[in-house]
């Protein structure tokens, strides 16, 4: 009896030291974040050192210090609001724009073969192009609003995610699809329930690359008749040899597009999870 207590006790014993979260595991977990941090601190104490000792010129490349000071002054700005607002609408139009027309365009392209060798060479044209240098061209027919900006946005965006998605509904499984045929599914059942599902990966990859871009179209689409913004400001600054602000300016855009990639991560996470083995 009293060795089948210990057999009973012993197990549950070593399941709840397993239970346990240890520093050592807990570290392992988050061994990629805090490299990740670690590397950006690493980088502002040289930063900051570098400019101290006049290693560098603090007037052209200013200091973590003074960046920070000077972040504190416009975030509370009035300004801030305004610039915050106007590039806001910007991207969301734009982006939101590249979302509904690229993806539907992505996955006819990738399912239908003989459309993609249609459109193909033109959509390669087009993504080889310089699209910033389009930017007068679209003032031209849509004013200088935000009509004319949201386009040049959804512009910048809308290529990677047509690309990608198209890439992911033609590289799914053939095996899937054979199945598919198996049970006698329609071309759009295949479509809906094995190519969709099995493309969301490539979608989320395009998005990551179109968010990157429809950011760099916000600065491009502020430098021409423009009012506000935070790429207006920061062209502004550029001009003014505020370098301390031309920073603050570009780590609240690079800070906007980290936050929603992080927020992309995780949703992709939860709709992909019956992928993980």
């Amino acid at each position: 009896m009293m060795a089948t207590l210990t057999d009973t006790n012993t197990p549950s014993g070593a399941g709840a030291s397993r239970r346990t979260p240890t520093l050592g595991s807990w570290l392992l977990t988050k061994e990629r974040l805090l490299l990740g941090v670690l590397g950006v601190l690493l980088l502002l104490a040289a930063w900051q050192v570098c400019a101290s000792l006049k290693w560098i010129d603090p007037f052209f490349t200013s200091s973590p210090k003074d960046v920070v000071s000077e972040a504190r002054i416009y975030l509370s700005s009035p300004q801030a609001r305004v610039d915050l607002r106007a590039s806001g609408k910007e991207f969301l139009m734009g982006f939101a724009g590249a979302l509904v027309i690229g993806v539907p365009a992505g996955i006819v392209l990738g399912w239908f073969r003989r459309i993609d060798a249609l459109i193909d060479p033109l959509l390669t044209f087009f993504y080889a192009s310089p699209r910033i240098a389009l930017t007068p061209l679209m003032i031209v027919w849509f004013g200088i609003g935000l009509e004319s900006k949201s386009v040049i946005v959804g512009l910048m965006a809308i290529f990677p995610i047509i690309i990608n998605m198209a890439a992911g509904v033609r590289t799914v499984d053939r095996q899937l699809i054979n199945v598919g045929k198996g049970f006698q599914a329609s071309s759009l059942q295949m479509l809906a329930t094995i190519a969709l599902p099995a493309s969301l990966p490539s979608l989320a990859a395009g998005i990551r690359l179109g968010i990157g871009q429809a950011l760099i179209g916000v600065f491009v689409a502020e430098l021409t008749g423009a009012t506000a913004g935070v790429g207006f400001t920061m062209n502004q600054a550029a001009s003014n040899f505020q370098i301390s602000l031309v920073f603050v300016t570009l780590f609240v855009i690079a800070g906007f597009g980290v936050v929603l990639t992080l927020i992309l991560r995780r949703i992709e996470k939860v709709l992909t999870k019956w992928q993980i083995q």
